[in-house]
């Protein structure tokens, strides 16, 4: 996984941690700048007019637009992923089964007398724990991973729309050579975003491909000991 060099990386998530903390980890993505964009289509429709650099058929319009929109691609469904980054991260039920489970044990040991098959089961217990708490890190680090990546692509989206904002004020004194010249800075800044964007989410979605591989991944407890079947190897204190 490489390192985010846009933020400060995101903890884990663990299954106590509230939605809101998640979401305050995650941030939100920046408002397009719709003023810019209309300065840039304003200037653009002047150079299409002038057939600047022999463009027709609003050639500089459409380079804004496509602009714009490879922006917008930069976010994706990101609320799909932020939904996700909340589930892993706040879901209990790993913590209330073993709850559950310990609570019933405690109350059982009570009246289990120690014997071979109490030894055996308590083994079998703490191995049965120990894979429900391996299923539980994999929640928390299903995550992390999901608040690391849109992280990353909400500052990504950030400096694109930074880039829209800058080019806009290139061309708001409507000189066409510097106009053009933001229009074309413009185009050139997204298209390498997005480019680089693409990777780095790629090794991200490499590192999440454990969401499939999660069933696989859960540690099973150890086999049920044969002992706890010989009635002979239990002794249970009498019910007062």
């Amino acid at each position: 996984m490489p390192e985010d060099s846009r933020g400060e990386g995101g903890g884990g998530g663990g299954s106590n941690e509230g939605a809101e903390k998640i979401e305050s980890r995650m941030g939100k993505p920046a408002d397009l700048p719709t003023e810019a964009i209309e300065d840039l289509l304003i200037g653009a429709a002047v150079l299409d007019g002038l057939h600047w650099g022999g463009a027709y058929n609003k050639e500089w319009t459409v380079g804004v637009m496509a602009a714009v929109d490879l922006t917008g691609s930069i976010l994706g469904n990101h609320m799909i992923a932020r939904d996700l980054a909340i589930t892993w991260g706040t879901d209990t039920t790993i913590r209330d089964v073993t709850h559950d489970l310990s609570s019933a044990k405690t109350e059982m040991d009570a009246y289990w007398v120690d014997s071979g098959a109490k030894s055996s089961f308590n083994d079998y217990f703490d191995s049965a724990t120990e894979a429900l708490d391996t299923a539980k890190g994999k929640f928390e680090e299903m995550s992390k991973i999901l608040v690391e990546a849109i992280r990353y692509i909400y500052n990504t989206y950030g400096d694109a729309v930074g880039f829209i904002t800058e080019a806009a004020g290139a061309v708001t004194a409507l000189v066409p050579p510097t106009t053009a010249q933001g229009i074309n800075d413009l185009i050139a800044a997204v298209g390498n975003l997005v480019k680089e964007g693409a990777e780095t989410v790629g090794n991200f979605s490499a590192d999440a491909t454990s969401l499939e591989m999660l069933p696989e991944q859960f540690t099973k407890p150890d086999k049920l000991p044969g002992s706890l079947d010989d009635s002979d190897l239990w002794d249970v204190e009498p019910v007062d």
